[in-house]
Formats: C-alpha cells, sequence, structure tokens
C-alpha cells in the first residue's frame, strides 16, 4: 500500500519543444534515413512493453497493457515537423569530464553539440539469460587517447510484480590509467498523454520537486509510480523499481520539471550536467525522473555494471481516501490499493489476509492487506 498524503490533481499539459528539436535536426543533419533505430515490440505478455533505442542513445519505452499504444517515455515520432528524437538520455562522468549524447546541448551556448559527446559506435542485438536486448555502444574519450567504452542495454524482464524493460550501463576502462566512472540518467515520464504525470514513491505523491538520497535516511525508495491520471484517478500507472535483485540502487533519485521553470529561475532537469541540482521544492508541471549513481574507481582493464533501473506497467489503481479524522484504510478489490489520508492525518490499514507470493493464487494486483 501506497499513501499519499497530497492530493491536488495536476492539470493538462502541452509540451512545447519544438525549436530545440528543430536545432538539433538543423545542426546534426539528422535525416529520416541517418535516424536509425533497434526495437523490443510487445514483450511480456500482457503487458506488451515496448523499448524503443535510437542510433543517437536516445531512447523511449510505450506498452500496448490497456489494448491501446501507450508511451511510459516521451518521445517525437516525426510528426508536426520535429524530427524523431528521444529527451531521455544518459551522461558519463569521467574523472572531472562530462560526456553527453550528441545531440544534447552545451550549457555554455544552450545548443547542440556538447562540449564532450560520446561516440555512437554502433546499435547491436543480443540474447543473454533468454532475454533479448537493444544495446548501443559508445565511447568516451579521454586525453592522451585514453577510451572508456560503454555500453547502454535496454531488456524486457518479468517479475512478480509485472513486466519491466531494464535500463542498465556497462562500463569498461580501457585506457592505461585508472578512472573515476559516474552515470546520471534522465527519464522524461509521460504516461498515455499525460506529459504532467504526478509521481509517486514507497514514501509517498509529492506534487513538489523532490529528492532521496542513499546515504541520509529513510533512503531512496524501493520504486516509484507515475500516473496517467490524478492521484484520485490514477488510470494507467507506470512503476519503476530502484531496488530489486538484479538492480543497482542509485545513490541520488530526484524527481521534478524536465521542462525549465522560468517564473521561479529554475533549470529544468534535462539541463543537468551530474550532480549540480538539488530539489526546487516547487510544484512541477512537466514531470521526469533523474537517477544517479556516483563515481567509483575503475583500475585499467576494469570492466563493470555501473547502473541497472526498471520501468514498467502497473495495473489500474484503486483509491481509498481518509476522512480527515482518523485516516481510512482498505485493500482487495483488482487492482493495486493507494490510500489517501485526510489532511493532517495518516492512513490506519489492519491485515485482513496474507498470500505469500509465489503460492497460488497469489497475482501481484490483487493486494494482500
Amino acid at each position: 500500500m501506497i499513501t499519499y498524503r497530497e492530493n491536488s490533481p495536476p492539470a493538462p499539459l502541452i509540451r512545447m519543444r519544438g525549436v530545440y528539436l528543430l536545432l538539433v535536426a538543423a545542426l546534426c543533419l539528422c535525416t529520416a534515413q541517418a535516424q536509425t533505430s533497434l526495437d523490443l515490440v510487445d514483450k511480456l505478455p500482457p503487458y506488451l512493453m515496448s523499448a524503443q533505442l535510437l542510433n543517437n542513445g536516445h531512447f523511449s519505452i510505450s506498452t500496448q497493457y490497456t489494448g491501446t499504444p501507450k508511451t511510459l517515455i516521451y518521445k517525437e515520432d516525426g510528426t508536426g515537423n520535429r524530427p524523431v528524437n528521444y529527451t531521455s538520455h544518459i551522461h558519463i562522468k569521467v574523472d572531472n569530464t562530462l560526456f553527453q549524447l550528441p545531440f544534447e546541448v552545451n550549457p555554455a551556448t544552450d545548443f547542440p553539440p556538447p562540449v564532450n559527446p560520446l561516440k555512437i559506435i554502433a546499435l547491436f542485438r543480443d540474447t543473454v539469460a533468454s532475454r533479448p536486448r537493444i544495446n548501443a555502444r559508445m565511447l568516451a574519450l579521454m586525453p592522451g587517447n585514453d577510451s572508456i567504452v560503454v555500453v547502454f542495454t535496454m531488456e524486457p524482464v518479468a517479475r512478480p510484480s509485472g513486466g519491466f524493460i531494464r535500463l542498465s550501463v556497462d562500463v569498461q576502462n580501457k585506457g592505461r590509467a585508472q578512472r573515476n566512472v559516474g552515470v546520471l540518467m534522465l527519464v522524461d515520464t509521460k504516461i498515455g498523454n499525460n506529459d504532467r504525470a504526478p509521481i509517486a514513491t514507497a514514501f509517498g505523491y509529492s506534487a513538489v520537486e523532490t529528492q532521496y538520497t542513499q546515504a541520509v535516511a529513510p533512503g531512496v525508495p524501493d520504486f516509484w509510480l507515475a500516473l496517467e491520471g490524478t492521484p484520485l484517478a490514477p488510470g494507467l500507472a507506470a512503476r519503476g523499481n530502484l531496488r530489486e535483485e538484479g538492480l543497482i540502487v542509485p545513490d541520488i533519485f530526484l524527481f521534478g520539471n524536465w521542462v525549465d521553470d522560468p517564473a521561479n529561475n529554475v533549470p529544468g532537469l534535462f539541463r543537468v550536467q551530474f550532480d549540480e541540482r538539488t530539489p526546487s521544492n516547487l510544484a512541477y508541471t512537466d514531470s521526469a525522473i533523474l537517477l544517479l549513481w556516483r563515481q567509483q574507481q575503475m583500475a585499467s582493464g576494469l570492466r563493470k555494471l555501473l547502473a541497472a533501473t526498471e520501468i514498467g506497467v502497473s495495473d489500474s489503481l484503486s483509491v481509498d481516501s481518509g476522512d480527515g479524522s482518523g485516516g481510512g484504510g482498505g485493500g482487495g478489490g483488482n487492482g493495486d490499493f493507494l490510500g489517501i489520508a485526510g489532511t493532517g492525518t495518516c492512513l490506519t490499514t489492519d491485515t485482513l489476509s496474507e498470500t505469500p507470493c509465489g503460492i497460488a493464487p497469489y497475482h501481484p494486483y490483487q493486494p494482500d492487506t
């Protein structure tokens, strides 16, 4: 059960990114022919998860779980005179050098390309543990021609809690010197048509920018949710796993505005280079998730998985509201349970029955409390 402590429903938002994307097209000569990609399509029935990886390193995830194709991660599909381009990315920091995907902006000029672009060497497919994967191999070139090889991977993963696409970053130090390497991952959430998707975590719902740090209590939550609708009428919910077998818990988890907030002089999360951003504690109007895995030492020749997280779908959610005097509680039904406390109160729950996962007739979308 998740306890929501705020319940102000967000309003619809129409994203305005055309200018930036058109500049990308002009500067990078991105023809339709050059915009090749790899796809995973309708994996893990009934979740029908799809993943797309462009040859510029950007990525997106969608689902047909509800019977209609819906995005979980925002993308431009090439319509409306805008080039095919996605707005989620990874950054690699090697010692004091920050590497970005080649279509991102230079923070000094606000135009692409960045100062230190990752060189996309190849897109390729492989299969590991019977799971089909799509990958982008990239190169970070350091002074003296030392290099760091980066492989970004997307693959379907089935769990008792549902179907997910795992996003991971594998790094190998091919240079002669020891390096300190860290990873940033930005996920631009758009659930169905809602680009202002409300964000909740295992710790509750928040309508303002919020950050959790693994080294500071309560630590990073086990998961996050992004809603197609509102906290009171969630609709389709994307679920991001942060703490599961095979994943690497990020050191920092921050959610807030992808876009700039000029009225409050707050830059959008898409501008974050590495760890310089702190939460504004202001309302977000264009939600996004930022994950950071801090730098760690890598000896010459060492290869290591530095980042791994997952995004999938949660069934339609049922919601119960507290009355403001003593909270509320409940459970059961055909979907995950969300409780919304009354103002100034907390929810109370009673355990009615418990069916451990893995024992029939356990179902991940029929909660036991």
